[in-house]
């Protein structure tokens, strides 16, 4: 992302606990690129995404998720420039 300001987000997944796919908003004031990660329980990584949002609300569908052990998740998203982190705990069904 090369804008100078930092990118605000407000993000909420569900739905929770979910099964094969995760549906994730983000309201954003800015355009720019963020990263989505998923870790399990023991916290490694076991996907990750690139996503370019605009600026207002996005939908963004996690899926091909079916083959997840059941247990406990968290995403995490991540702006490179202003280090914006939120997480949020999932429970696979």
């Amino acid at each position: 992302m090369t804008n100078s300001a930092s990118m605000n987000i407000k993000a909420k997944a569900y739905p929770n606990p979910f099964s094969s796919a995760l549906s994730v908003e983000v309201l954003t004031d800015l355009d720019g690129q963020v990263i989505f990660r998923l870790y399990n329980q023991a916290g490694n990584l076991i996907k990750m995404s690139y996503w370019k949002l605009v600026k207002g609300n996005n939908k963004i569908l996690l899926d091909s998720l079916q083959n997840l052990a059941k247990g406990l998740y968290t995403i995490e998203i991540k702006n490179e420039d202003s280090q914006l982190l939120h997480k949020f705990e999932l429970v696979k069904n």
